[in-house]
């Protein structure tokens, strides 16, 4: 089977843990129950491209621009690679947590006098080590928010992403870790479509990028694997083929391009899931009826209009 394609409204990509809270907790487990998703491990997907390392700058194609954000990973994404457990950082907080699922969460005490209940500090606790394999999901969308002028990047001591350090940044390390964990949420999961590479080209093709904002999530056939990056142009190279132009936050500032051929309903890209681990070929996927429900998965999410 090949790996899975999927476009996200804002959210997609990067696993999270698989998290029931115990019923009697009822203010919270409605929303605080976390559904399967993919994790970001060093995943070994079907190649066509095996020998093809990514360790340099892709080569842009030529095409015809179709749609344009306007985002670039060298100025709007983060100058840092993603992350797991190889640096010391503070993730989900009681803080966070509290501004996620509301005072509910709390036994105790508000802001940073939170003192959480048994059941939420334990779902965030499985929520902090999950992110120790990669924080792919947070960074392309706050990326994104950041972009979009719904986030300060300010407030994390830049202009712009790009601008910002990961280490010794305690509050952007929180920020990133909040937006990785709402991909665990119901009212987020829950807003998926479904559909083929060909649908999902045409979101991007027509997408108003003044009211929305998108990510794509790659993923291995039984979702054990994943990960979020973020397109930003889509260009028609001809005869079929289009490329839609991505910031992948395992490859701070380059330009990288996932390849949709449209005569054979199918995808390619070059990547690696997991940050510490070199690119593994090209990852494909392709439609068929017999699969068609499954493939590729999209999650939407935090639409935002302005």
């Amino acid at each position: 089977m090949a790996a899975l394609l999927g476009v996200s409204l804002l959210l997609a990509g990067c696993g999270a843990p698989q998290a029931e809270p115990p019923a009697s907790e009822t203010a919270v487990a409605t929303e605080m129950v976390a559904q399967p998703a993919p994790t970001e491990g060093a995943v070994k997907a079907q190649s066509q491209q095996a020998d093809a390392p990514a360790t340099t700058e892709q080569a842009a194609r030529p095409g015809a621009v179709v749609n344009d954000t306007g985002f670039r990973p060298a100025e709007h994404g983060f100058s840092f690679p993603n992350y797991g457990n190889d640096i010391p950082v503070t993730n989900m907080t009681p803080v966070e947590m509290q501004r996620l699922f509301g005072d509910a969460v709390c036994a105790r005490g508000s802001g940073a006098a939170c003192v959480l209940s048994p059941v939420a500090k334990q779902w965030m606790d499985q929520v902090n080590d999950a992110m120790s394999g990669g924080h792919c999901e947070g960074m392309a969308t706050l990326s994104l928010l950041m972009f979009n002028g719904q986030v300060d990047p300010a407030s994390f001591g830049g202009a712009r992403a790009s601008d910002l350090s990961i280490e010794n940044n305690e509050p952007l390390q929180r920020e990133i870790a909040y937006w990785w964990t709402t991909q665990s949420v119901p009212s987020v999961v829950g807003q998926v479509i479904k559909g083929a590479p060909t649908d999902t080209l045409a979101v991007l093709k027509q997408a108003d990028f003044s009211r929305e904002s998108y990510t794509i999530g790659i993923y291995k056939p039984d979702m054990s694997g994943g990960h979020a990056i973020t397109p930003f142009a889509v260009k028609d190279a001809g005869n079929g083929l289009f490329i839609v132009q991505v910031y992948d936050n395992n490859y701070p500032g380059q330009e990288r391009e996932l390849l949709i051929d449209v005569n054979q309903n199918s995808w390619v890209y070059e990547a690696s899931i997991n940050p510490q681990v070199e690119s593994e070929g090209g990852q494909t996927g392709c439609a068929s009826p017999a699969d068609r429900r499954d493939f590729p998965r999209w999650r939407r999410a935090l639409a935002h209009h302005r």
